[in-house]
């Protein structure tokens, strides 16, 4: 027969391994997810400038302050559709967020968007309220 003292020791146990576990898979979560960019309407997100798209607002997500972004400006800026790449060099607002602005080719902008997204190290997209993947969000806007 369990007494009310050991009741309360194994309710009290089984709470303290409950919220032990939670907050691990809550850091896990945050510590594998990598980066990651938000977009509510793809039909939105580019302005068309004739020959060239351009969007001058992305944000990416979960690119620690102590990361170099010249890896990044290099990687997307040597693919042969973009005009011209920009990311800034620190969080302006929030940490771990930076702002970038992407020139495309009007011409397949859509798969080098795509291409931009991998060289960024885009683990994810937000899309609509759905997290996709790179492939996913893919299939979804072309």
């Amino acid at each position: 027969m369990i007494t009310e003292q050991q009741r309360k020791i194994i309710l009290l146990s089984i709470f303290i391994i409950s919220v032990f576990c939670a907050s691990s898979q809550t850091i896990s979560n945050k510590n594998t997810d990598g980066r990651y960019i938000i977009i509510e309407n793809f039909a939105e997100l580019f302005t068309d400038d004739g020959n060239q798209m351009s969007n001058q607002t992305i944000i990416i997500y979960n690119i620690h302050e102590n990361e170099s972004s010249k890896p990044i400006h290099v990687a997307v800026n040597q693919l042969n559709n973009v005009i011209d790449f920009s990311i800034k060099s620190n969080s302006e607002n929030f940490e771990n967020q930076r702002k970038c602005s992407i020139i495309l080719k009007k011409e397949s902008y859509k798969e080098t968007f795509i291409t931009a997204l991998l060289n960024m190290d885009i683990k994810y997209v937000v899309f609509m309220g759905e997290k996709l993947n790179v492939d996913e969000f893919y299939k979804e806007i072309k």
